[in-house]
């Protein structure tokens, strides 16, 4: 199943790595490792959605209250960028 995470990037999720990971080995015998190889896969790939969403959610409440340049003590537009 496809979760939809953000509208400008469309569906993120593992739906085209599970298919490459498993061409890449076809034609090999399944022996014992291959379930839990495949589940590990799958875990990762609901690991990474799981960020996502989190990255979503950070970003959404920076953006609706971030700091302006004078916040910041800035006073011109050749204020230096701040890294963090």
């Amino acid at each position: 199943m496809r979760r939809r995470l953000g509208t400008d990037r469309g569906p993120v999720s593992g739906y085209r790595l599970l298919p490459r990971w498993l061409a890449a080995r076809e034609g090999l015998a399944i022996g014992p490792a291959f379930i839990p190889e495949l589940r590990d896969v799958a875990a990762r790939i609901a690991e990474l959605i799981d960020l996502f969403e989190a990255a979503d959610s950070i970003l959404a409440a920076t953006l609706g209250d971030s700091l302006t340049r004078a916040a910041l003590g800035s006073h011109g537009a050749s204020a230096a960028v701040l890294i963090l």
